[in-house]
C-alpha cells in the first residue's frame, strides 16, 4: 500500500517558492529539485502498468520530500515520444525489459520504446490524414487507462497531471523521420499543413487529459520533469528539440507560427529542448511562454537569461564539464552563480541528489 501522506508544509513551501519564481519575486536565490538518480523500474515493464508507474512516482516523491526539494507532489503518465506517432499507426518496438533491477533514470535512455518505422512516406500524403480518435488509436487507450487509474489511486492527496506534450514539429518528425527536413525545402506548404494537423492532434490529446484530471487549460499542475506551472502562466509544456536542426530563418518562417498559435490555445506555457538551441533563443523570446527548460552547453544558462528574457523562468542546468551525462555539484554551483542574479530561475531537473543538495547549500537557495 502506498503512503500518500506528505507533509502539508512541504507542499505549501514548494508551491510558494515556485509561484514566487514565476511572479518574479525571488531575486537572488533559486529553488531546486532533481529527478535523475532515483531508482527506476525497467520502462518495458512499467510502460503498460499504471500501478507500477504510480508506485515508482510516489516512492520518488518521498525521497524528494526527504531532500527538501521544491516539488509539488504529483504523478503523471510515464509514456515517451512514441505515443503521438502511434496514434497514426507508427510501428513501435517495445523492449522486453523484464528485469526487476532498479537503475537511475538517466541510465534508462535505451530501454524505452522506439519508433520502428515512420508511417508517413510521402509528404504529399499528409493531406489525407486527419486527427485520430484518441480514445481508440495507438497508445491512446493506454493513456486514458493510466490517467483513470491515477485519479483513483491518488485519492485527492497528490496532483494528477498530464503526459508531457511534444510540439508539432516533434510529432511531424516522428511521423516522417529525417525526410521531413528535406521537405522543408522541397514542399514547405505541405509541411505547414502537416504541422497544423499535428497541432490539432496534440490539442485534442491534451484537452482529453485535462478533462480527465480536472486541470485548467492555463495551468500544469504536474507533468514531465516534475514541472509545475501555476494557473495563468500556461497549460502546456511542449518539446521543441528538433528545431535545433533548423536555421533561425527556417524556424521563424515555417515552424514558429504553428508553435505560437498552439501555445496561445493554452494561455501560453513552457517549452523544453534537448540540444543546442542557442541560435533560436531570439525566436523563443517572442513565443507566448512563461518558462523554458533546457539541458545543453556550458554557456547556455546565462545566455538563455540574456536572450530569452528576464521575464521568463529558466529551468535547467549546464551540461557536465567532466564528460558525464549528469551534472555534479561543481556544475550546479556554476549554474547558480551564472543565473541566480539574472531573474527567474529554477535549478533542475538534472543532477544527482547529492550534487543538488551540495550546490544549494553552497551557493544559496531561496527560503520563503
Amino acid at each position: 500500500m502506498n503512503n500518500l501522506e506528505f507533509d502539508p508544509a512541504w507542499r505549501a513551501k514548494s508551491v510558494e517558492r515556485l509561484e514566487k519564481v514565476y511572479r518574479g519575486e525571488i531575486p537572488d536565490r533559486v529553488p531546486g529539485y532533481t529527478v535523475e538518480d532515483f531508482p527506476m523500474p525497467a520502462p518495458g515493464r512499467m510502460y503498460f502498468d499504471p500501478g507500477l508507474q504510480f508506485d515508482y512516482q510516489i516512492r520518488k516523491l518521498h525521497m524528494q520530500e526527504e531532500d527538501g526539494m521544491d516539488v509539488v507532489p504529483g504523478v503523471h503518465p510515464l509514456l515517451n515520444p512514441t505515443f503521438y506517432p502511434s496514434l497514426f499507426g507508427a510501428e513501435i518496438d517495445f523492449p522486453e525489459n523484464d528485469t526487476s533491477t532498479l537503475r537511475p533514470y538517466y541510465e534508462r535512455t535505451g530501454d524505452w520504446p522506439r519508433i520502428k518505422e515512420h508511417p508517413l512516406k510521402d509528404i504529399r500524403d499528409a493531406k489525407h490524414l486527419d486527427v485520430p480518435d484518441v480514445r481508440r488509436a495507438g497508445q491512446g487507450p493506454l493513456l486514458i487507462r493510466i490517467l483513470q487509474h491515477f485519479k483513483r489511486a491518488a485519492k485527492n492527496k497528490v496532483n494528477v497531471g498530464t503526459f508531457c506534450c511534444d510540439g508539432p514539429l516533434y510529432l511531424a518528425y516522428g511521423l516522417m523521420g529525417e525526410k521531413l527536413l528535406l521537405e522543408l525545402y522541397d514542399h514547405p506548404d505541405e509541411v505547414r499543413g502537416l504541422l497544423r494537423l499535428c497541432a490539432r492532434t496534440i490539442f485534442e490529446v491534451t484537452r482529453i487529459q485535462k478533462e480527465i484530471v480536472e486541470e485548467p487549460m492555463d495551468a500544469c499542475f504536474f507533468t514531465c520533469d516534475d514541472v509545475y506551472i501555476p494557473r495563468g502562466f500556461g497549460g502546456v509544456f511542449i518539446g521543441l528539440t528538433h528545431a535545433a536542426l533548423l536555421s533561425a530563418e527556417m524556424y521563424r518562417d515555417i515552424i514558429k507560427p504553428v508553435d505560437d498559435e498552439f501555445l496561445r490555445l493554452f494561455g501560453g506555457g513552457g517549452i523544453h529542448t534537448c540540444g543546442n538551441h542557442a541560435h533560436l533563443f531570439g525566436e523563443f523570446s517572442t513565443l507566448p511562454i512563461s518558462m523554458m527548460r533546457f539541458y545543453a552547453g556550458e554557456y547556455e544558462p546565462a545566455r538563455a537569461k540574456q536572450s530569452v528574457g528576464r521575464d521568463k523562468v529558466i529551468l535547467g542546468v549546464k551540461a557536465s564539464a567532466h564528460g558525464g551525462a549528469v551534472p555534479g555539484a561543481a556544475d550546479l554551483i556554476e549554474t547558480i552563480s551564472q543565473c541566480k542574479a539574472g531573474g527567474r530561475f529554477i535549478l533542475g531537473p538534472n543532477g544527482t541528489r547529492e550534487g543538488i543538495r551540495t550546490a544549494l547549500e553552497t551557493a544559496g537557495r531561496y527560503d520563503a
